[in-house]
């Protein structure tokens, strides 16, 4: 799996794209549809031959935003309720007329920096004046929080930590004022969220790659292979060996 250091968005015009990452369950984007996935995503693309596909960087996403910014986006989504699900955004014919042409300058072998950064901004300014702020908000609803810096660093360095003590020390918080402030952004314990981007990357590890099954749980720091079991049994329903043969 790749790990990305930027905010990118994945448009697909023509085709689909299976995306298997750690910030959302298993999405495939298809024709017309765009995915957003955060700086420090760790993720795998598949796609047919045939597809097109752009993707786009946006950095700093909060300084190049049109209208609004992403904090007045985070209290719009206060008053909906999204699933865990991605938030996949529709290419509409404005949107899709932009990709168009911005696929013939790539094409034409045009590499002037500063064009593609004004086609970023232009990008941003449609996606604001052309998309409602409900689904922008279940779009960029990974970094929608009330305080960017310490999502972001969340986010960027969460892998480097086995548990919240570990994270809190990365962080330079005592254990509790850790807990406290995590809950104040995301919302939720640290233990619960570690939890659940711990089990989408067992769950893509024990589907998608073939190490042994006694690695995984190594590498995972279970103290045993029923310790393991007993984790995908009470995450999955299934045990490894039965995830693997199903999958």
């Amino acid at each position: 799996m790749d790990t990305i250091g930027i905010n990118e968005i994945i448009f697909v015009l023509e085709g689909r794209c299976e995306i298997v990452c750690d910030t959302y369950p298993p999405v495939t984007i298809s024709e017309k549809e765009s995915l957003f996935l955060p700086s420090g995503s760790k993720f795998q693309a598949t796609s047919r031959k045939d597809s097109n596909i752009i993707i786009l960087r946006l950095d700093p996403l909060q300084k190049l935003y049109g209208s609004f910014s992403l904090e007045e986006l985070y209290q719009e989504a206060q008053q909906y309720s999204f699933p865990e699900e991605a938030g996949k955004l529709e290419i509409n014919t404005m949107m899709n007329q932009y990709l168009s042409n911005l696929s013939a300058y790539i094409e034409s072998g045009i590499k002037f920096p500063v064009l593609y950064e004004i086609k970023i901004k232009e990008l941003l300014l449609l996606l604001t004046d052309y998309y409602e702020k409900k689904n922008l908000c279940y779009f960029f609803k990974p970094v929608l929080n009330n305080d960017f810096g310490f999502a972001s660093f969340i986010l960027n360095n969460w892998k480097n930590a086995k548990n919240a003590k570990e994270l809190a020390e990365l962080a330079s918080y005592s254990e509790p004022a850790f807990i406290k402030k995590f809950k104040k952004v995301f919302e939720t314990t640290p233990y619960k969220w570690l939890n659940e981007r711990k089990s989408t990357k067992i769950l893509y590890e024990i589907t998608n790659t073939d190490k042994p099954l006694k690695q995984i749980a190594e590498e995972y720091d279970f103290n045993s292979q029923q310790q393991f079991n007993d984790y995908c049994i009470r995450n999955f329903k299934q045990t490894p060996g039965n995830i693997r043969n199903n999958g």
